[in-house]
C-alpha cells in the first residue's frame, strides 16, 4: 500500500541541500551552479532556501558551508557567484 501523504523529495531535500552547500565533488559543484543560476541571473530565493534547508538537517555544518562558499566563491567556476553578489551589494549600497 503507497502513503500518497509520503514525499520522499520533501523529505530527502534538506539532505541534498546539505549536500549542494558542503560536498566539494565537481559533480555537485555543478549541480549547485545549474541549480542557483537561471540564463546568468543569480535565484537568491534558490540559494536563500537551500541554506534554509540544509539547516534541517542533523548533520549540517554551518561553518563547513561557510568554509566550501568561500572556496567556491574565489574559484573559477564560482565567479559568476561572486559577481552576483558583488553587484547585489553595490545595488544596496546605491540605494544608502
Amino acid at each position: 500500500q503507497v502513503d500518497q501523504e509520503f514525499a520522499i523529495i520533501k523529505d530527502a531535500y534538506p539532505y541534498i541541500a546539505a549536500r549542494l552547500l558542503t560536498d566539494r565533488s565537481p559533480e555537485l559543484q555543478r549541480a549547485f551552479q545549474q541549480l542557483v543560476f537561471k540564463d546568468g541571473e543569480l535565484r537568491w530565493d534558490y540559494l536563500q532556501a537551500l541554506i534554509e534547508n540544509a539547516g534541517a538537517t542533523s548533520d549540517y555544518d554551518a561553518i563547513k558551508t561557510v568554509e566550501q562558499l568561500s572556496d567556491y566563491l574565489l574559484s573559477p567556476t564560482g565567479e559568476p557567484l561572486l559577481q552576483a553578489i558583488a553587484n547585489a551589494l553595490a545595488d544596496e549600497l546605491d540605494t544608502l
